[in-house]
C-alpha cells in the first residue's frame, strides 16, 4: 500500500482495487476472442475453435483483427503482437503465445468513426487501447484510494455532513487503471489542495485488505 501524509495532517492512500469492475463489460468497440484450458480470457463468444473464428470473422469484408498473445509466467500478461525479444531470453518461446484475438467489425467502424483510412487507423489505436486495458487488469494494476482530509475549523464536509468527526472528511473511489495518477483520472479526483500528496506517495508495505486497520 502506498501511503502520504501533507503537513496539514491529510492522509492518501492508494491500494489494489480488488473489487473493481471488467473492463470487457464497458462500452467496448472491440470483441476480444480468446482459447485457453487453464484461464477464462476476453469476452464471452460462440466461436468452437480458431479455425471457426477464421472461418467467420475472417472473411468479413472490412473487418479490423488484431491478434492476442498472452504471456504466463509468475503472472499474466496480455498484448498485440508477440512478446518475442520484450521479455528475457528464452521466456517469450516458452511462456508466450497467441491466444485468439480481438477484431471489430466494418460496419463498427463506420458507426464510431465514420469511412476512410482515418477511421480504420482511430478504430486500431482503440482496439490497442482496449488491450492495454486488459493488460493491466491482468497484472492487478487497478488502485482505490482513501482519502481522509482535515478541515478547517468551522467547515463541514462536501457533501454538507460533519464529516467522520469534527474536523476530517473521508472520500475514496477506485478504478484507476496503472500508476500515472495524473494520466488515470486518480489526481483530478481529488480535491485540488490535497494533489500534492501524490509526490509524497511512500511504500508502506502489504496490501491490506478493505477493512483491514493496519497500514503495515
Amino acid at each position: 500500500m502506498l501511503v502520504a501524509r501533507n503537513e496539514r495532517g491529510d492522509v492518501l492512500k492508494i491500494r489494489v482495487d480488488e473489487i473493481g469492475g471488467d473492463s470487457r463489460d464497458w462500452d467496448n468497440i472491440g470483441t476480444m476472442v480468446c482459447w485457453h484450458r487453464g484461464y477464462k480470457l476476453g469476452d464471452k463468444h460462440d466461436f468452437t475453435s480458431p479455425e471457426d473464428f477464421m472461418e467467420r470473422v475472417g472473411k468479413l469484408k472490412g473487418a479490423l483483427i488484431l491478434p492476442l498473445f498472452l504471456y504466463d509466467h509468475g503472472g499474466l500478461r496480455m498484448k498485440v503482437g508477440s512478446f518475442a525479444g520484450l521479455l528475457p531470453q528464452g521466456h517469450a518461446e516458452f511462456d508466450s503465445g497467441q491466444v485468439g484475438w480481438i477484431y471489430c467489425t466494418a460496419e463498427k467502424i463506420r458507426a464510431e468513426y465514420g469511412k476512410g483510412k482515418d477511421a480504420r487507423a482511430k478504430a486500431e489505436k482503440c482496439l490497442r487501447g482496449e488491450v492495454e486495458i486488459y493488460d493491466l487488469e491482468l497484472q492487478g494494476r487497478v488502485y482505490w484510494y482513501e482519502l481522509t482530509r482535515k478541515l478547517t475549523p468551522g467547515c463541514v464536509a462536501e457533501d454538507g455532513g460533519e464529516g467522520v468527526s469534527e474536523n476530517t472528511d473521508e472520500d475514496s473511489c477506485g478504478g484507476f487503471y496503472g500508476e500515472d495518477w495524473k494520466q488515470n483520472g486518480l489526481a483530478d479526483n481529488l480535491p485540488e489542495d490535497c494533489r500534492d500528496l501524490l509526490d509524497k506517495l511512500e511504500f508502506v508495505g502489504r496490501e491490506a485488505s478493505y477493512g483491514d486497520d493496519n497500514d503495515d
